[in-house]
């Protein structure tokens, strides 16, 4: 089981659908930072209206490349790479004691390409 008094930050990508509950649950826990990654429509909402007016975020941070994010378990056995995204994706960070305006920054694009051998361990079931 989750245990909270040795976490003292939440770096997660939930599920789109359940993304507000997941930052409305954190947000209770005695945790100093909240990050979640979450598609860039998750912060133009009206049913979001009062997630983020009783709870303002600290930072936004705006990818400005949009990411590849093709099945974890597929992408780590090569069977699929990873190509341009076709999402917009942000990072929404809440600070417990943040006192101050959002802030929104835009991240540079990365020019970067996954290497093809990732050094990463055979996943249980999968050989080399």
């Amino acid at each position: 089981p989750f245990h909270t008094a040795s976490a003292r930050n939440i770096i997660t990508n939930p599920p789109y659908r359940l993304a507000e509950a997941f930052v409305r649950q954190a947000l209770r826990m005695p945790v100093d930072k909240l990050a979640v990654l979450v598609q860039a429509k998750f912060l133009f909402s009206q049913t979001r209206h009062t997630l983020f007016t009783d709870n303002p975020p600290s930072k936004v941070f705006i990818l400005s490349r949009r990411p590849s994010m093709p099945p974890g378990r597929l992408f780590l056995a090569g069977e699929i790479e990873a190509k341009g995204g076709k999402v917009d994706y942000a990072w929404v960070v809440w600070v417990k004691r943040w006192v101050g305006d959002t802030r929104i920054e835009w991240l540079l694009p990365s020019v970067e390409k996954v290497p093809k051998n990732r050094g990463q361990q055979p996943l249980p079931g999968e050989t080399n």
